[in-house]
């Protein structure tokens, strides 16, 4: 749903920025290939016997052509010159397709609805006969497309063309077999009816209605609301680019609770007076990418004394004072304004000014999609799944350099700003977390990442989760990426998009053939495994990753104009991002390889004992953490958890002071400098080994960084050591529970050891990662004692369960990229179980002893095992 306009029109935005690349090139490669030729063409209108009007206009869109025909009579053949063809192929979408189809648009007037309209095309001495159908909405259009097949320059109408994906799904269909639909967990897709055409519209929605979609998204409009209930998809989705404001709440004539209301009414009038009862929306695209530049977003606060006043309440709100800003008095409270990262390296007081500030705006901006979702949720229905889709795929509210669009790239205050992913969930910003992949089959395990994110995200205000799967960029192994999203809890996928291609370039799925029977083959399963999967819950886990938030701000801070890090957009987690935010990835990465399930926690969570309790284990690699949470985590340590730290973490506070309080309280001395950040570039994987470390079990080469233990205490234990004996990893008994710190990067360096072994598997996914190293990041797990919910018996298989009154849905996903003949699976359950069935392969035999239900499978890349109670 990313934002288009609905209906009848072929225009609207692009992705903001993701797509910019994509529709450079296009329009690139248009000007390299010569495309479009000549045609004459004729029209004949037939309204309805009714009808009084006796002549019609005719005028094809970005040319001269304008003329008249009587109704029920052919127009004189029209010439389209090589100069009106250059005219079309100036419009949208043929600018960003820069290729064949050539989209030409009709507009006829006056509207009729049940016009007939004929066309003859003559293009190469060849003759070419359409019918078109105005369905009776909005303009009466025909979309007229030239195409090329076999060398032959053809030409018809959009209905026409279209007939090449028709058939491609029934020819899915055919070998697939039985397909299935679920009724509550959402697959949601899109038809992009590039005209008025009854027959266009029709066999679109006929077409994607085959493939286990339960609901599309759709105009508000009559007429089509009729040919949709025709499919038997009564759900419908819709979309915005973004709420009034875009952003922020900063500009009160857009963003008032009247004005938001009264906006969200008006929404869902033209779909109740479309025909549609409220709750036949299943789900609201609220906002697309959204994201903001530094130093441009200070003129809201600046130029506005409203808001200034806003800036300076969130400030009091964090318990700052003038003083804290240098400052003596609050007669001087005007001069605190907000600060970029050219102060970084300034006195306390400015950087202190420069933290908040990079703070402050995503707050704002959780207030205003928080007021807009309540407003939705008032103008349809409570807990309607209302989206904000992020492209800030590490999570981070923050990071510096003239990114993108900048429209200030040469300001040492040049940087992006965007929404904190566990913040926005705990402000209640929308009803269902969202992300999108942009990434091919080899990358399907990334979803598992995101999803423990959102869900994470999700928990902190009872809300959903789900996200786009691309379709353009999927291949056969698409089942792998919808069933992790709905494996790991979340209740709605939107397909972006199937377009079809020729009317929004760059991001439709249609010219890919190859995800149909994946598509079809994810929903048949997720429809058989419907009623565990849809009540079924996530477990919190007893080990967490702690998600950076205090250290973005102070990220390349040492230089004047920064480069280097890209979170917008950046599918690559281990590419042109600082080493302590790749290593949170590598870090789930190896733990999602033994199946350890993982929650994120961020620094407010550090506060709360009553979070804090639920886990055993939590992983650090944050350099810079405030002092409160610091004190926080010796707390939770000395009551019983375990804390792992790597390489530079924890050695500085929020405002970037060094300090040494969580090593000293630990009886440990460590030589890990917090800055510079370490910038992490893929073409410099290969020569980022820094050193080799020795364990019991053998040795392995360490990624990136390579820091000292100066000294620890005697009760310590050295678990491993680097190629010169110094202490590699360190355990530090304290209180109940204790520190494991390492001084290194365990989680890149297991990312290197796979890249050094060049293996990949099934849909290219990546194996010959080194066991050793991953035994040695769960070491913290084992230690404490925690025992995963799923035991499976080898590893790369994630089994993933969601709980329910009703049992338990695992879903088997198969990262190992080799397909396997059998695996256990030893599932934590102490209720009696009836039956376990798997979707693929019917009932299964199992035994249940000392509250274990065990059971065995064949997998080939994914499965889901229904325990029935």
């Amino acid at each position: 749903m990313k934002q288009m306009k609905t209906g009848n029109n072929r225009g609207g935005s692009m992705r903001k920025i993701g797509s910019f690349l994509v529709m450079f090139f296009l329009i690139f490669v248009s000007q390299l290939f010569s495309y479009g030729k000549e045609f004459s063409f004729r029209v004949k209108l037939e309204p309805p016997a009714s009808e009084k009007t006796e002549k019609f206009q005719v005028v094809i869109d970005g040319t001269k052509v304008n003329f008249f025909v009587e109704k029920n009579k052919w127009s004189d053949w029209v010439k389209i010159t090589n100069e009106n063809i250059e005219a079309i192929k100036k419009l949208y979408p043929n600018l960003y397709f820069g290729r064949y189809p050539l989209v030409i648009s009709t507009r006829i007037v006056p509207y009729i609805a049940d016009t007939k309209i004929f066309l003859e095309y003559d293009v190469d001495g060849k003759t070419y006969s359409a019918e078109a159908l105005y369905y009776g909405s909005g303009a009466m259009t025909v979309g007229s497309l030239q195409w090329e097949e076999n060398g032959i320059c053809k030409m018809g109408t959009m209905a026409q063309y279209n007939q090449k994906y028709w058939q491609q799904i029934n020819d899915a269909m055919q070998s697939i077999g039985e397909i299935k639909r679920p009724e509550k967990l959402l697959i949601v897709d899109r038809f992009i009816g590039g005209d008025s055409d009854f027959y266009d519209w029709k066999q679109g929605l006929d077409n994607l209605s085959k493939l286990g979609f339960n609901a599309l998204l759709m105009p508000a409009d009559k007429k089509l609301r009729e040919l949709l209930l025709k499919t038997e998809i009564k759900k419908i989705a819709y979309a915005v680019y973004n709420p009034p404001g875009y952003a922020f709440d900063f500009d009160e004539s857009q963003t008032s609770d009247t004005a938001i209301k009264q906006w969200a009414e008006k929404i869902a009038k033209q779909y109740t007076d479309a025909g549609y009862d409220v709750k036949d929306m299943v789900l609201f695209g609220l906002s697309d990418e959204p994201g903001w530049y530094f130093p441009s977003v200070f003129k809201y606060v600046n130029e506005n004394p409203k808001n200034l006043e806003r800036f300076h309440s969130y400030l009091k709100s964090q318990g700052l004072k003038p003083q804290d800003f240098g400052y003596k008095s609050w007669d001087d409270w005007d001069k605190v304004k907000p600060a970029g990262r050219s102060v970084a390296n300034l006195s306390l007081p400015m950087r202190k000014l420069y933290y908040w500030t990079c703070r402050f705006f995503p707050y704002v901006s959780y207030g205003l999609f928080s007021k807009t979702t309540k407003a939705l949720e008032s103008a349809f229905y409570p807990g309607l799944p209302i989206t904000v889709n992020w492209n800030f795929f590490a999570g981070r509210y923050y990071f510096p350099g003239p990114f993108g669009h900048n429209p200030d790239r040469d300001s040492p205050d040049a940087a992006m700003g965007g929404h904190d992913w566990l913040e926005f969930g705990r402000a209640r910003g929308s009803t269902c977390i969202w992300t999108e992949d942009w990434f091919g089959d080899n990358l399907s395990y990334q979803w598992s990442f995101y999803c423990s994110k959102m869900k994470s995200s999700a928990r902190k205000s009872n809300v959903n989760f789900g996200g786009y799967v691309i379709g353009a960029t999927a291949g056969d192994g698409v089942t792998q990426k919808m069933l992790t999203i709905f494996g790991h809890g979340g209740k709605v996928i939107k397909f972006y998009v199937f377009g079809p291609e020729y009317n929004f370039p760059g991001n439709c799925w249609s010219e890919n053939p190859k995800v149909i029977k994946g598509i079809m083959r994810a929903s048949t399963m997720v429809a058989k495994a419907e009623e565990l999967l849809y009540p079924g819950k996530p477990l919190i886990s007893k080990v967490a990753i702690l998600t950076p938030q205090s250290s973005l701000v102070w990220d390349q801070k040492e230089m004047e104009k920064a480069s280097g890090i890209v979170d917008a957009t950046n599918v690559n987690q281990n590419h042109a991002t600082t080493s302590y935010m790749a290593e949170v990835y590598d870090l789930y990465l190896a733990l999602m390889h033994a199946n350890i399930q993982v929650d994120f926690v961020d620094e407010q969570d550090l506060l709360d004992q009553k979070i804090m309790s639920n886990y055993k284990v939590l992983y650090i690699t944050a350099p810079n953490l405030p002092e409160e949470c610091i004190l926080a985590i010796q707390k939770w340590t000395e009551s019983g958890g375990t804390v792992v730290t790597t390489y530079g973490s924890i050695v500085a506070d929020r405002y970037d002071e060094p300090t040494n309080k969580f090593y000293s309280w630990a009886g440990m001395k460590i030589d890990e400098p917090g800055q510079p950040r370490i910038i992490i570039s893929w073409n410099k994987w290969k020569d980022s080994s820094t050193d080799t470390v020795n364990t019991e079990n053998g040795s392995f080469r360490v990624a990136w960084a390579k820091g000292k233990i100066l000294s620890a205490p005697k009760n310590s234990e050295i678990i491993a050591k680097f190629s010169d004996n110094s202490p590699a990893i360190v355990f530090v008994p304290k209180g109940k529970g204790g520190i494991l710190h390492y001084a290194f990067y365990p989680g890149l360096s297991y990312f290197l050891s796979q890249i050094e072994s060049g293996k990949t598997g099934l849909y290219g996914l990546p194996c010959g990662f080194s066991a050793d190293i991953r035994d040695i990041i769960i070491n913290p797990v084992k230690k404490s004692g925690t025992k995963v919910f799923v035991s499976v018996s080898e590893p790369l298989i994630e089994a993933v369960p969601l709980v329910s009154e009703k049992g338990v849905a695992v879903t088997v996903l198969n990262w190992s990229g080799v397909e396997k003949d059998k695996i256990k699976l030893d599932i934590q359950c102490s209720e009696k179980i009836k039956e376990v069935e798997s979707v693929l392969n019917g009932k299964i035999q199992f035994t249940q002893q000392d509250g274990i239900v065990s059971c065995e499978i064949p997998l080939k890349d994914v499965d889901i095992v229904l325990l029935k109670k």
